[in-house]
């Protein structure tokens, strides 16, 4: 009888051990054919700026870089053949409060397959515009230097919003199917359709786009067209941009031409608003000092040329910036940059993350930073 009580606690525990055995193979098995990443970035900067309106200093959330939190992998299908996700999260770290417009996962949110054909999506994609413009900016958008940074004030309440407004809409696209092509000879190629999804009318709310990339050794050309329907068929924007870099030795020089136009609908039935449009010049130097400092330049000229105005809202801006990296995922940064109004325009300085302040009765804004970015 004592062999019999003694005798089951030992079977039960040897059938754990075995289960917990086949599920530690099975796993095995599983993580064999597929992987997951956990990524990220926490980045914050202190800015001074003096814009018009006087002198004002804010905890910027992401003065460098997007704060995100992302998951992405894949599993071998087999054949050449693989399941690929990715889904990443905005948040401000100033505040705790998610961004993209309060969406759980608003950078990114895409499935699809990949092959020696390319890589095929669907979800809410950062567009070909995204990347064809990251690509011509010596700033990568950072700090008060990059292309997102420009700010324009408008309306008698003085709101402040970024100058690419086109960017802000097509920048990133929901319901969307992306290809990527492989790359052949040094040339690629991104297409992207967004589908509308309004009853009755399938142009309505549409987007569309592409690009093609070209590098060979030192040289690094990209170019762009993107466009949309408003949600009443109506109207819409547009944007093209063709720039790129090119590297020689320890120096990388950029410049770009940047097009955007927009007039959209307010109703079905509403008169269109006058076009906007701005066109933007760019041309900028990036210089790796040393192993771990890299100094940053760049000049961008604005041209205001929409529809209504009695004569031209220009603007230049100039920056100057520097990073240094501490450790292969630390980096600190600071950045100076300035811009000169002409013509009654009002423009002002912010990040790629934040917009400037108001400007009014004064032609110049100044925007100074210096932050500290992590990766993981």
């Amino acid at each position: 009888m004592k062999r019999s009580l003694i005798g089951i606690p030992c079977l039960r525990n040897r059938l754990i051990v075995c289960g917990i055995a086949a599920i530690s193979l099975m796993s095995g098995h599983v993580l064999a054919q597929s992987n997951v990443t956990v990524y990220g970035v926490v980045d914050a900067a202190v800015e001074y700026s003096r814009q018009g309106d006087g002198g004002m200093t804010r905890l910027q959330s992401g003065g460098y870089q997007g704060n995100r939190l992302g998951f992405r992998g894949s599993e071998d299908l087999g054949g050449g053949v693989r399941a690929v996700f990715n889904l990443e999260n905005g948040f401000a770290v100033d505040n705790g409060t998610f961004t993209q417009g309060g969406r759980l996962f608003g950078r990114q949110a895409f499935v699809g397959l990949e092959g020696a054909w390319g890589v095929i999506t669907a979800g809410r994609h950062q567009s070909p515009y995204y990347y064809s413009m990251l690509n011509q900016d010596a700033f990568q958008w950072a700090m008060n230097g990059g292309l997102l940074a420009l700010t324009r004030t408008s309306g008698a309440a003085r709101a402040t919003s970024p100058l690419l407004s086109v960017y802000g809409t097509l920048g990133r696209i929901d319901n969307s199917v992306l290809y990527t092509s492989p790359v052949v000879g040094g040339l690629s190629a991104r297409l992207i359709y967004g589908f509308g999804e309004v009853a009755g009318d399938s142009a309505a709310g549409r987007a569309a786009g592409a690009s093609l990339r070209y590098q060979n050794g030192p040289l690094d050309l990209n170019v762009v067209y993107i466009e949309n329907n408003d949600a009443f068929d109506r109207g819409g924007q547009k944007a093209m941009n063709i720039g790129g870099s090119y590297a020689l030795g320890k120096a990388k020089v950029y410049a770009g031409y940047l097009r955007e136009t927009s007039r959209t609908a307010t109703s079905a039935v509403a008169a269109l608003p006058q076009e906007t449009r701005f066109d933007l010049y760019n041309i900028g130097l990036r210089f790796q000092t040393t192993a771990n400092l890299t100094l940053i330049g760049q000049v961008i000229r604005l041209r205001d040329r929409s529809e209504g105005l009695t004569i031209d809202r220009d603007g230049t801006s100039i920056a100057f910036g520097g990073e240094y990296a501490l450790s292969k995922r630390t980096l600190v940064y600071a950045s100076v940059g300035s811009i000169e109004n002409q013509n009654g325009s009002s423009y002002s300085l912010g990040t790629g993350t934040a917009a400037g302040g108001p400007v009014t009765g004064d032609p110049r804004a100044r925007a100074a930073s210096i932050g500290v970015r992590h990766t993981f």
